[in-house]
């Protein structure tokens, strides 16, 4: 495979949102650390200041929320003329987590902004400032199916995977690729928000306190790695030609080091 060129001098620069904690935070480190320039993007700021001192001259935090227009419009005043190489589209919610007929239209607003909406319009943002560059929408398996209690989550990022599909085909003439990748069960607060829902509304929720217990995640860290490796190392017909799903063993030799969890069953409470 014939990756991205990092030349020595010249700069690389990317955005990723969701990158004051978990898979976000890792991914901006590992960026950092193989060159790129990274505009770490985040609601609340005093969660990730600390990413700038771990590299720095390296990464640039942000403190947007790109729901917003306003949050958009900062992100852009940061950018100015800079062009960018890389959009990482991470951030997300799992909630509201409950029945279907429990939910309040407030709830499901704030899902669709948060995994939907937002990503939309920070991608239409920042398409004009990207060249020859590539977009990483982080997927989920619940993007191709259905769970109990999770009808909200299940449903934006549906309609997020179509995203994809649509911006593969539209963003191609501008010699943009975009991929979208299912990081796996990560260790980080979002799985907590599972382990913690009741199961009297999450009957799964066992199922994640047992996978947490059992040391069935993976790690942030290590997520990011292949991540990283998705973005910079895969050739441009690679990169977009599927949806990468790091459970996938055909790829692991290029970038693991050791063995992952299984991959879950469609049925978490099968792990107890």
């Amino acid at each position: 495979m014939k990756g991205i060129h990092l030349m020595e001098g010249v700069s690389k620069r990317a955005v990723i949102t969701g990158a004051s904690t978990g898979i976000g935070r890792f991914l901006s480190l590992e960026l950092a650390s193989a060159g790129v320039h990274v505009y770490g993007v985040a609601r609340r700021g005093e969660l990730f200041l600390s990413l700038a001192e771990l590299r720095p001259g390296k990464i640039t935090p942000i403190e947007a929320d790109i729901r917003t227009r306003s949050g958009r419009d900062r992100l852009r005043e940061e950018l100015s003329d800079s062009q960018v190489d890389f959009l990482v589209n991470g951030v997300g919610t799992i909630l509201p987590i409950g029945p279907v007929t429990e939910l309040s239209e407030d709830m499901l607003r704030d899902a669709i902004e948060t995994n939907l909406i937002g990503p939309w319009m920070l991608t239409n943002a920042v398409v004009s400032r990207m060249k020859c560059g590539r977009i990483m929408n982080i997927s989920t398996r619940s993007a191709h199916q259905v769970f109990p209690g999770l009808s909200a989550y299940c449903a934006s990022k549906h309609a997020f995977r179509s995203l994809t599909l649509s911006q593969q085909m539209e963003l191609r003439k501008s010699q943009i690729r975009v991929t979208s990748v299912i990081p796996g069960e990560v260790d980080t607060d979002m799985q907590k928000d599972l382990r913690d829902a009741s199961p009297t509304v999450f009957p799964m929720a066992r199922g994640f306190q047992v996978a947490k217990r059992d040391g069935l995640l993976i790690s942030p860290a290590r997520c990011a790695s292949f991540l990283r490796w998705v973005l910079l190392e895969t050739s441009d017909d690679e990169y977009q030609r599927r949806e990468w799903d790091i459970y996938d063993s055909s790829h692991h030799r290029h970038w693991l080091d050791g063995k992952l969890p299984p991959a879950p069953s469609n049925d978490v409470t099968d792990r107890d």
